[in-house]
């Protein structure tokens, strides 16, 4: 085995992948209000919990460990798993057609915790289609609604090709690999949905290369912090 693990970073970053590393680490993005809706106002990257969160990323960096690298990306990281190089790979279900084109035994799981840490909890993210009010093909959009999308030849496609958790029950039954990412996506956390979730990413990428290449956790958490505030402040 070349890798103990292999994780997506990239040169841009890729926070989504690594995030239940993070949270199992004690680090967190966004607190909850009352009602339990993602707050806004209480941004967590510069909490001491997240600054150890990512002091633990940083060892796992390039500056220590080495199993995080910003020369890992998606498709060497699924091909390190996919050749038999590396018995783990942390994913989401984009990495399935690679995978089983190998033909290498494999099962899903949820991401393990770190010893003594906080469970690892990643986001959960939904695809889907929406009709606007204001479009000006409304009945075709219906027709593919109602009608087209409701077929189940159509169904069967995109819970074949697509390797996606599709909740169309009676076919993700049937294939074990998409049903585990099923229930995992069902017993995950929802990403925030403020229209402010493409610019904070942005952040969440650029902190999460700084660390694993070799920056303190608290420079890259003094610069996305305040770029944060900026953005939530002013957008």
């Amino acid at each position: 085995m070349e890798e103990v693990l292999a994780v997506r970073v990239g040169d841009r970053g890729d926070p989504f992948q690594v995030w239940p590393l993070f949270t199992s680490a004690g680090g967190w993005l966004f607190g909850r209000a009352v009602n339990g809706e993602w707050d806004s106002t209480q941004i967590g990257v510069a909490t001491p919990e997240s600054i150890a969160a990512l002091n633990r990323l940083r060892i796992l960096g390039e500056a220590d460990m080495g199993i995080l690298r910003r020369s890992m990306d998606r498709t060497e990281s699924i091909e390190l798993f996919a050749s038999g190089r590396s018995p783990f790979l942390l994913t989401t279900s984009d990495a399935l057609p690679r995978i089983r084109e190998s033909g290498l035994p494999f099962s899903v799981s949820a991401v393990p915790p770190f010893t003594g840490g906080k469970p690892a909890i990643g986001f959960t993210l939904i695809h889907g289609l929406a009709i606007s009010n204001r479009g000006s093909n409304k009945l075709t959009a219906h027709d593919l609604f109602a009608d087209y999308l409701a077929r189940d030849h159509v169904r069967k496609a995109f819970a074949r090709y697509i390797d996606a958790p599709v909740a169309v029950r009676g076919i993700t039954e049937q294939d074990p690999a998409i049903r585990q990412f099923l229930t995992l996506c069902e017993a995950g956390v929802p990403m925030p949905r403020f229209p402010q979730m493409h610019a904070t990413w942005r952040v969440l990428e650029e902190m999460e290369v700084a660390v694993v290449g070799g920056t303190s956790a608290e420079a890259a958490v003094r610069e996305a912090a305040a770029r944060l505030a900026e953005i939530f402040t002013t957008e």
